[in-house]
């Protein structure tokens, strides 16, 4: 059950009249220590704090002056020494103005502390090419620190900052990091090209003038850079992932977007969630956190009351598992409630900290009200491990106060078998029986999905038989028509030969396309419709032959073929080949709404065109986008292979 509970003050901190206007009063970060787990906060124009989540007493501490201001996040970790007891290593980046140093230039230093030292002993200082982003201090690589950059670009330090490793790519300055995130690779799933012991992946959300990207970097005794994948988003205000590789962001407009990830060599994916549009917040303040599955922590402030709402979303279901909501600081009530500014921080499954301050940029620090202060707040929270059905039962409605409708939201149209299934999942429901609600559900899926694997092999039976040439292509199977699938292939060799003859012509058919696109000339596109049949297309190979082909030599073959060691490295080949097309199909597939306008004032510039596209082959594809739209809605079958049917 999805529970959040009272939040507990864990501490109060000063605002230094001579805290820059263009950084947090106060950062801070979580980790683990030899029995407790700790808060690593840095105060602008004090110092650093370490503090224990156990006993909420501080533990150590180390004053750097009122000039101090933290470029990110100190952070934070738990080492064995050299004589078998527990040592404590913190890192900070600070940028100082005084007249011993360069202004506005980052500077790492490292201090140690014990259970016996309550101060921090400062070993060493590093000074910096670039402003800092982030810092990472993975107990997983105890014997390296970590420093992402404004920009993007990654360098590690060992862990006494005696020796820095630089990426072996470099990346372009003109771009801004928005957010970073560090995992282990052992117990995340994003995997890199090569395994590595002690070592990290880093996921970086970057954005220039034109575009959001994600970017994965693998940091062990080198650092690489892997492809980028860009989204489609607009002006980030906060941004949260978790190993389980759900990626949320929320965007100015409001608007909550959360993916699901996957990488296989390096290269990423994603897969979009339903996105939410959150209302009565000042977008501006809000802050959001992923605490594993789909579930995400988002807090704000409200337009209405002028309190803090904190909010526990299960985004998979769309669902709103529970809220709580506080009021604004005391030290804090005097501000208006547009310049506070909220960050959510996870400290461990049943925690997480929330820090309240103004921004410097609306209120500057030489005229902020007396008594104003940085809050940190510790909020307990029970989060199911699993995103499921059962912990949603009975709150479809919970979050309808906090969303606004999407301009592209529509009213869905089932048809009579959905709506059935739908009631009789409303009595279940109603009636209290879960087991029964998840029988009735996956009973339907099962058939769904039987129905749809019955269609595949038909129609790869079909495909079949005009490859043997015993129908024409666009004929259909002759009722009781028998397919003889292993007289022609018994011999591995060839099945092996014609395997890789099928990868070399679809990477001809794919990378020969040069990509243009060309408006204006139906005639054109209605004479290759007519000639789609066609086994060639301008003197190389149709890719829907291939594809129609390849899939059944698979469904005739699939069990000899994979016991066939000869032929695991060109499936390989295929596989590396075709995962980034999908890939690239799904983003594509993103412009037909905006094109459509185009389309169909190209169509009306023809009346005979027209006309004809209309009575000829628009129900046509009409009726086959149908086919595949039912297909593709329970992503059932045994290759992937359909998503290159054009």
């Amino acid at each position: 059950m999805a529970t959040l509970g009272e939040p507990l003050v864990l501490s109060r901190h000063d605002i230094s009249p001579k805290t820059k206007s263009t950084s947090r009063p106060l950062t801070a970060s979580c980790s683990k220590g030899a029995k407790d787990e700790y808060a690593s906060i840095g105060i602008g124009g004090e110092g650093i704090s370490i503090i224990d989540l156990t006993s909420l007493q501080p533990d150590a501490a180390a004053l750097l002056g009122p000039e101090t201001t933290f470029a990110c996040s100190p952070v934070s970790r738990t080492i064995t020494d050299e004589s078998g007891h527990p040592l404590r290593q913190t890192y900070a980046v600070t940028e100082s103005s005084s007249a011993d140093s360069s202004s506005n230039v980052p500077i790492i230093s490292y201090w140690t502390s014990s259970a016996a030292l309550s101060s921090l002993e400062k070993h060493r200082t590093v000074t910096l090419e670039k402003p800092v982003k982030a810092l990472y201090a993975p107990h997983w690589q105890p014997a390296s620190l970590i420093v992402a950059s404004m920009d993007g670009d990654i360098l590690s330090f060992d862990s006494r900052l005696e020796e820095a490793t630089v990426p072996k790519k470099k990346q372009s300055s003109k771009r801004t990091l928005i957010s970073s995130f560090i995992f282990d690779p052992s117990s995340s799933s994003l995997e890199w090209k090569h395994k590595e012991p002690k070592s990290s992946i880093l996921l970086s959300v970057i954005q220039d003038a034109k575009r959001t990207s994600l970017r994965q970097t693998f940091v062990g005794s080198s650092i690489e850079h892997g492809e980028e994948l860009s989204i489609q988003l607009g002006t980030i205000i906060s941004a949260s992932c978790e190993s389980s590789s759900c990626i949320s962001f929320f965007c100015k407009d409001g608007t909550l977007s959360s993916y699901l990830l996957d990488s296989h060599q390096g290269q990423l994916f994603a897969s979009q969630l339903d996105s939410l549009r959150i209302r009565s917040f000042h977008n501006e303040s809000a802050s959001l956190l992923c605490l594993g599955s789909t579930h995400i922590l988002l807090a704000g402030v409200t337009r209405d009351a002028g309190d803090i709402a904190i909010l526990l979303w299960d985004v998979q279901y769309s669902v709103l598992l529970s809220e709580h909501r506080l009021p604004t600081p005391s030290n804090l009530s005097s501000l208006a409630r547009e310049t506070l500014r909220l960050q959510l921080i996870h400290c461990n499954d049943a925690q997480s900290l929330l820090i309240i301050t103004p921004d410097l940029s609306l209120n500057r620090p030489s005229q902020l009200p007396a008594g104003a202060k940085s809050n940190v707040l510790l909020i307990p929270h029970t989060v199911p491990q699993k995103s499921s059905l059962a912990n949603v039962i009975g709150k479809a409605d919970a979050g309808k106060a906090w969303l606004a409708p999407l301009e592209d939201d529509k009213p869905d149209v089932l048809d009579e078998q959905r709506e059935s299934i739908l009631r009789a999942l409303s009595e279940a429901l109603q009636a209290g029986n879960v087991e029964a609600t998840d029988t009735i559900f996956f009973d339907w899926v099962t058939e769904q999905t039987a129905a749809v694997k019955a269609a595949a092999k038909a129609e790869a039976k079909r495909h079949l038989a005009v490859a043997l040439g015993k129908i024409p292509p666009d004929g259909e199977m002759p009722e009781g028509m028998e397919i003889d699938k292993e007289e022609h292939l018994t011999d591995m060799d060839d099945v092996l030969l014609l395997l890789d003859q099928l990868n070399k012509s679809m990477r001809i058919a794919i990378q020969g396309n040069d990509g243009s696109l060309t408006l204006g000339n139906l005639e054109k596109e209605f004479k290759e419709h007519e000639d789609r049949k066609r086994l060639t297309k301008h003197g190389k190979p149709r890719l829907e032959m291939i594809v129609s082909f390849l899939s059944t030599l698979l469904d005739a073959k699939l069990l000899d073929i994979t016991q066939y060691p000869a032929t695991h490295n060109v499936l390989r080949q295929l596989y590396e080949f075709i995962l980034p097309q999908i890939a690239w199909l799904s983003m594509l597939e993103k412009l037909r709404g905006p094109l459509e306008p185009f389309v169909v004032a190209d169509k009306k510039g023809n009346n005979k065109q027209q006309q004809s596209y209309v009575d000829n082959f628009a129900p046509k594809q009409q009726k086959w986008k149908e086919k595949k739209a039912d297909s593709y809605a329970l992503t059932v079958g045994l290759y992937q292979l359909e998503e290159f049917t054009i």
